[in-house]
C-alpha cells in the first residue's frame, strides 16, 4: 500500500446505452451481460485490495458493480451510497445519441460551446461547473476519512475530476479515455489531489 491513502475511482460496467452510444445521465440503466461479466472480473481482481471503505453512486449500474466488489472482497465491505457521485444530469439529452443531439439542438449547441462551464444542459440538466462541484465535494468528504477507499462512479465524473486536477479545458477532458470498469487512482495530501494512474484495466 502506498504511504498516502489512495482513492480508487472505478467506472461501472457496460450498459446497453453505453453499447449503443446513448447519453445516460441520471437514467437508471442496468448493466448488460457484458457489464456483469466485466464487474465480476473486477470483483475477483480486487478481492484482496487493501481498502476498508467502498462508496457508490446510487444509480443501479454503479451500485450493482460495487455490490459484486463488496461481496467478493476479503473481508466483505459495506457500501456507502452517495448520490453526489452520480453521472452528470444531461436533461433533455438523456437517451439520445450525439448525432441526435447535434440534429435536434443545433442552435443551443452554438451558445453552449461558448461556455460549457456555466451553461447547463437543456431540460433541467447541469453545467460542467455544477457537476464538478458535487463530485469534488463528495470526494473531498471521502478523503477526510484518510483511509484507502474504492469509489464506484461514472465515466463523466472521472473525466471531470481528473480534468480538474490536471487543469484541463472542458473540451480537453472529453478526450480522456475512461473504459467501463477501469481503475483510476488518485491521492490527496496537504489539500492537493494527484492522479497516480488513469484507465487501468488489468482484469479484462
Amino acid at each position: 500500500m502506498r504511504e498516502i491513502p489512495e482513492i480508487l475511482l472505478i467506472r461501472h460496467g457496460e450498459t446497453e446505452a453505453n453499447a449503443t452510444g446513448r447519453y445516460q445521465g441520471h437514467w437508471d440503466v442496468p448493466l448488460n451481460k457484458t457489464g456483469e461479466e466485466q464487474a465480476q472480473k473486477l470483483a475477483d481482481y480486487l478481492k484482496e485490495y487493501p481498502a476498508s471503505l467502498i462508496y457508490s453512486s446510487d444509480l443501479k449500474r454503479a451500485y450493482d458493480t460495487a455490490d459484486l466488489i463488496a461481496k467478493e472482497h476479503s473481508p466483505p465491505l459495506e457500501i456507502s451510497i452517495d448520490n453526489r457521485l452520480r453521472e452528470i444530469h444531461v436533461g433533455a439529452w438523456q437517451g439520445l445519441t450525439w448525432e441526435e443531439i447535434q440534429s435536434g439542438y443545433s442552435d443551443f449547441l452554438i451558445n453552449w460551446r461558448k461556455d460549457p462551464w456555466n451553461i447547463p444542459r437543456p431540460g433541467g440538466g447541469e453545467s460542467d461547473r455544477q457537476f464538478l462541484s458535487r463530485i469534488q465535494a463528495a470526494l473531498e468528504d471521502i478523503a477526510k476519512k484518510n483511509q484507502p477507499a474504492i469509489v464506484l462512479t461514472h465515466g463523466g465524473a472521472i473525466r471531470s475530476f481528473v480534468g480538474h486536477i490536471q487543469d484541463m479545458h472542458p473540451y480537453e477532458k472529453t478526450h480522456l479515455r475512461v473504459d467501463n470498469t477501469s481503475l483510476t487512482l488518485v491521492t490527496h495530501k496537504n489539500g492537493k489531489w494527484e492522479v497516480q494512474d488513469l484507465n487501468l484495466t488489468p482484469h479484462l
